[in-house]
């Protein structure tokens, strides 16, 4: 029963019908687990309602510090938050996640470091997107795709050629 209850939830928040998904989501409110917290945060993240979003995990953090809950965030969790704070251009709230993910064991990996450099880039945080490539192993397109486009939204065009230049000088390749 409760695997088709979450089937409904994650259809409901995919296609935009975020209203129906929230009934279903508060209604189950002892049987949600992570996921369940993550299709509610993501789907408001990716239709249109970052600020929804953020409230609902500031509101999953406090149901972590319940005793025994099954409730922690993960990398799927922090992915649609951190969209969420670029959506805002939240900076304050991105360095906050940022820290969270560090001080909470969360693995920064390619996925995650890709999505703190877009939050810094939208938001503006030049030297933290700098900081978070620079500590990534095993750079993808993405990432590099990322840390330019930063440096070109903002005007640093000279920067973000030099890097365009070192991406293809280590042989990473543009995808069509």
């Amino acid at each position: 029963m409760l695997g088709s209850i979450k089937a409904m939830l994650t259809c409901y928040a995919k296609h935009g019908k975020l209203d129906e998904a929230r009934k279903v989501f508060d209604e189950m409110e002892e049987e949600r687990d992570v996921v369940c917290w993550n299709v509610m945060i993501d789907g408001y993240t990716q239709h249109g309602l970052p600020n929804v979003a953020l409230l609902l995990f500031r509101k999953m953090l406090r149901e972590e510090k319940r005793k025994n809950s099954k409730v922690r965030p993960n990398e799927v969790t922090v992915l649609a938050v951190l969209s969420s704070c670029g959506q805002l251009g939240a900076l304050e709230s991105g360095r906050w996640v940022h820290s969270y993910i560090k001080n909470n064991g969360i693995q920064v990996n390619v996925q995650v470091a890709t999505a703190l450099i877009d939050m810094y880039c939208k938001c503006g945080g030049l030297e933290d997107e700098k900081k978070v490539f620079d500590g990534i192993t095993g750079k993808d397109v993405v990432a590099w795709n990322s840390i330019i486009m930063g440096y070109a939204i903002h005007g640093f065009y000279e920067e973000a050629f030099w890097l365009f230049d070192e991406m293809r000088g280590m042989g990473i390749l543009m995808v069509d």
